[in-house]
């Protein structure tokens, strides 16, 4: 029976990341957010549109969760790349890519979002929906 220390052992559970993958530069994640997008429906292309570009093998270190993330890729236009999901009847392997976006582009995005949420969240509250009063549409609401 092979002994493995703790430090490089990978734990077989649900906290295990797959792709996860290590930095070479210890400042990477504060100066971008990066994201994998699977290569279906568009996805990468809009993703390049909204001004996320491709990881560099030459930017990681390697992968933690799967140690093999990109090995045997470098056909791949060295793009830091896996394979998400394999051929199950029929359908053919989907292949995801690692993209980075500055990290300011990416806050100006978020808070974006969340402003949109807090005007719905806000029209909900005033019970103006739409125009329509939705108030009290079920009675009072008590909680005991």
């Amino acid at each position: 029976m092979s002994r493995t220390r703790d430090k490089d052992r990978t734990p077989f559970s649900s906290n295990r990341k797959r792709l996860e993958v290590i930095f070479k530069e210890e400042d990477f994640l504060k100066r971008f957010s990066t994201r994998w997008f699977n290569d279906e429906q568009d996805r990468v292309a809009r993703a390049v549109r909204a001004g996320y570009e491709f990881v560099e093998p030459s930017e990681i270190v390697g992968g933690v969760g799967d140690d093999n993330v990109h090995d045997g890729n470098a056909d791949l236009n060295s793009k830091v790349s896996t394979i998400v999901t394999g051929r199950r009847e029929g359908n053919p392997e989907v292949r995801a890519y690692l993209m980075k976006i500055k990290m300011s582009w990416y806050k100006k995005d978020q808070k974006t979002k969340q402003d949109q949420l807090d005007q719905t969240t806000d029209t909900l509250r005033a019970g103006d929906a739409g125009g329509a009063d939705i108030k009290n549409k079920y009675g009072d609401v008590r909680i005991s």
